[in-house]
């Protein structure tokens, strides 16, 4: 099939409403994970944050990033983060899309984000942050190191992997963890979920 191309420039993108030219950038990586990021206030208080920029950063030892924005406004997860030093991570599965994407909401700092939307907090007895309840695929992680972008502030926050939450029977013989058999979200741009199913595993490819 043959297709036709719009040019974008650096000229058109610079001219863009703002909200207009997120929504683009966002979706140039593609479909992504989305995750609910757990925390929770040195004074106790639970909070739970949407986002779609989580990062594989390494298996031994395992660790995981987020990418935040500029820290020019109150960051309520990375606050948390950085006081208690732990936070977990939790795949969205359609049954909890809805509350999931609620948590994108603008609600006040001591305002817990699980009592907003209905999702329920749950801790695990090695690990002080909480885990979403009704998500089937849970990570727990402590703060390693974060690193700032020069280019624009943004914020790559790495956590080491200190546990792992998963359905018995979801882990394959080589350590592969089928998806979408939990009905797993995943996100383009800000507000484009996706359900994605297996297409085929190929092999390990050699030259």
């Amino acid at each position: 099939m043959s297709l036709s191309f719009a040019h974008i420039t650096l000229n058109d993108l610079a001219s863009m409403r703002s909200r207009h030219r997120a929504q683009l950038i966002n979706a140039l990586s593609g479909i992504k994970g989305v995750h609910l990021v757990g925390t929770r206030a040195a004074d106790g208080t639970e909070n739970l944050a949407i986002f779609n920029s989580v990062l594989h950063i390494g298996a031994d030892p395992a660790a995981l990033g987020i990418l935040f924005r500029p820290l020019s406004v109150q960051r309520d997860t990375y606050d948390n983060i950085k006081e208690t030093g732990e936070f977990t991570l939790n795949l969205v599965s359609t049954e909890i899309l809805d509350a999931a994407h609620q948590t994108s909401a603008k609600y006040e700092s001591g305002q817990s984000e699980f009592s907003a939307t209905g999702l329920t907090p749950w801790y695990s007895a090695d690990h002080g942050a909480p885990y979403v309840n009704q998500s089937p695929i849970k990570v727990g992680l402590r703060f390693e190191e974060e690193h700032t972008m020069a280019i624009n502030g943004t914020v790559l926050l790495v956590g080491r992997v200190q546990e792992v939450w998963v359905p018995e029977g979801a882990v394959g013989e080589d350590g592969w963890l089928k998806l979408d058999d939990w009905n797993i979200v995943s996100v383009a741009g800000l507000d484009a979920y996706h359900q994605g199913t297996l297409i085929e595993r190929k092999g390990y490819a050699q030259p």
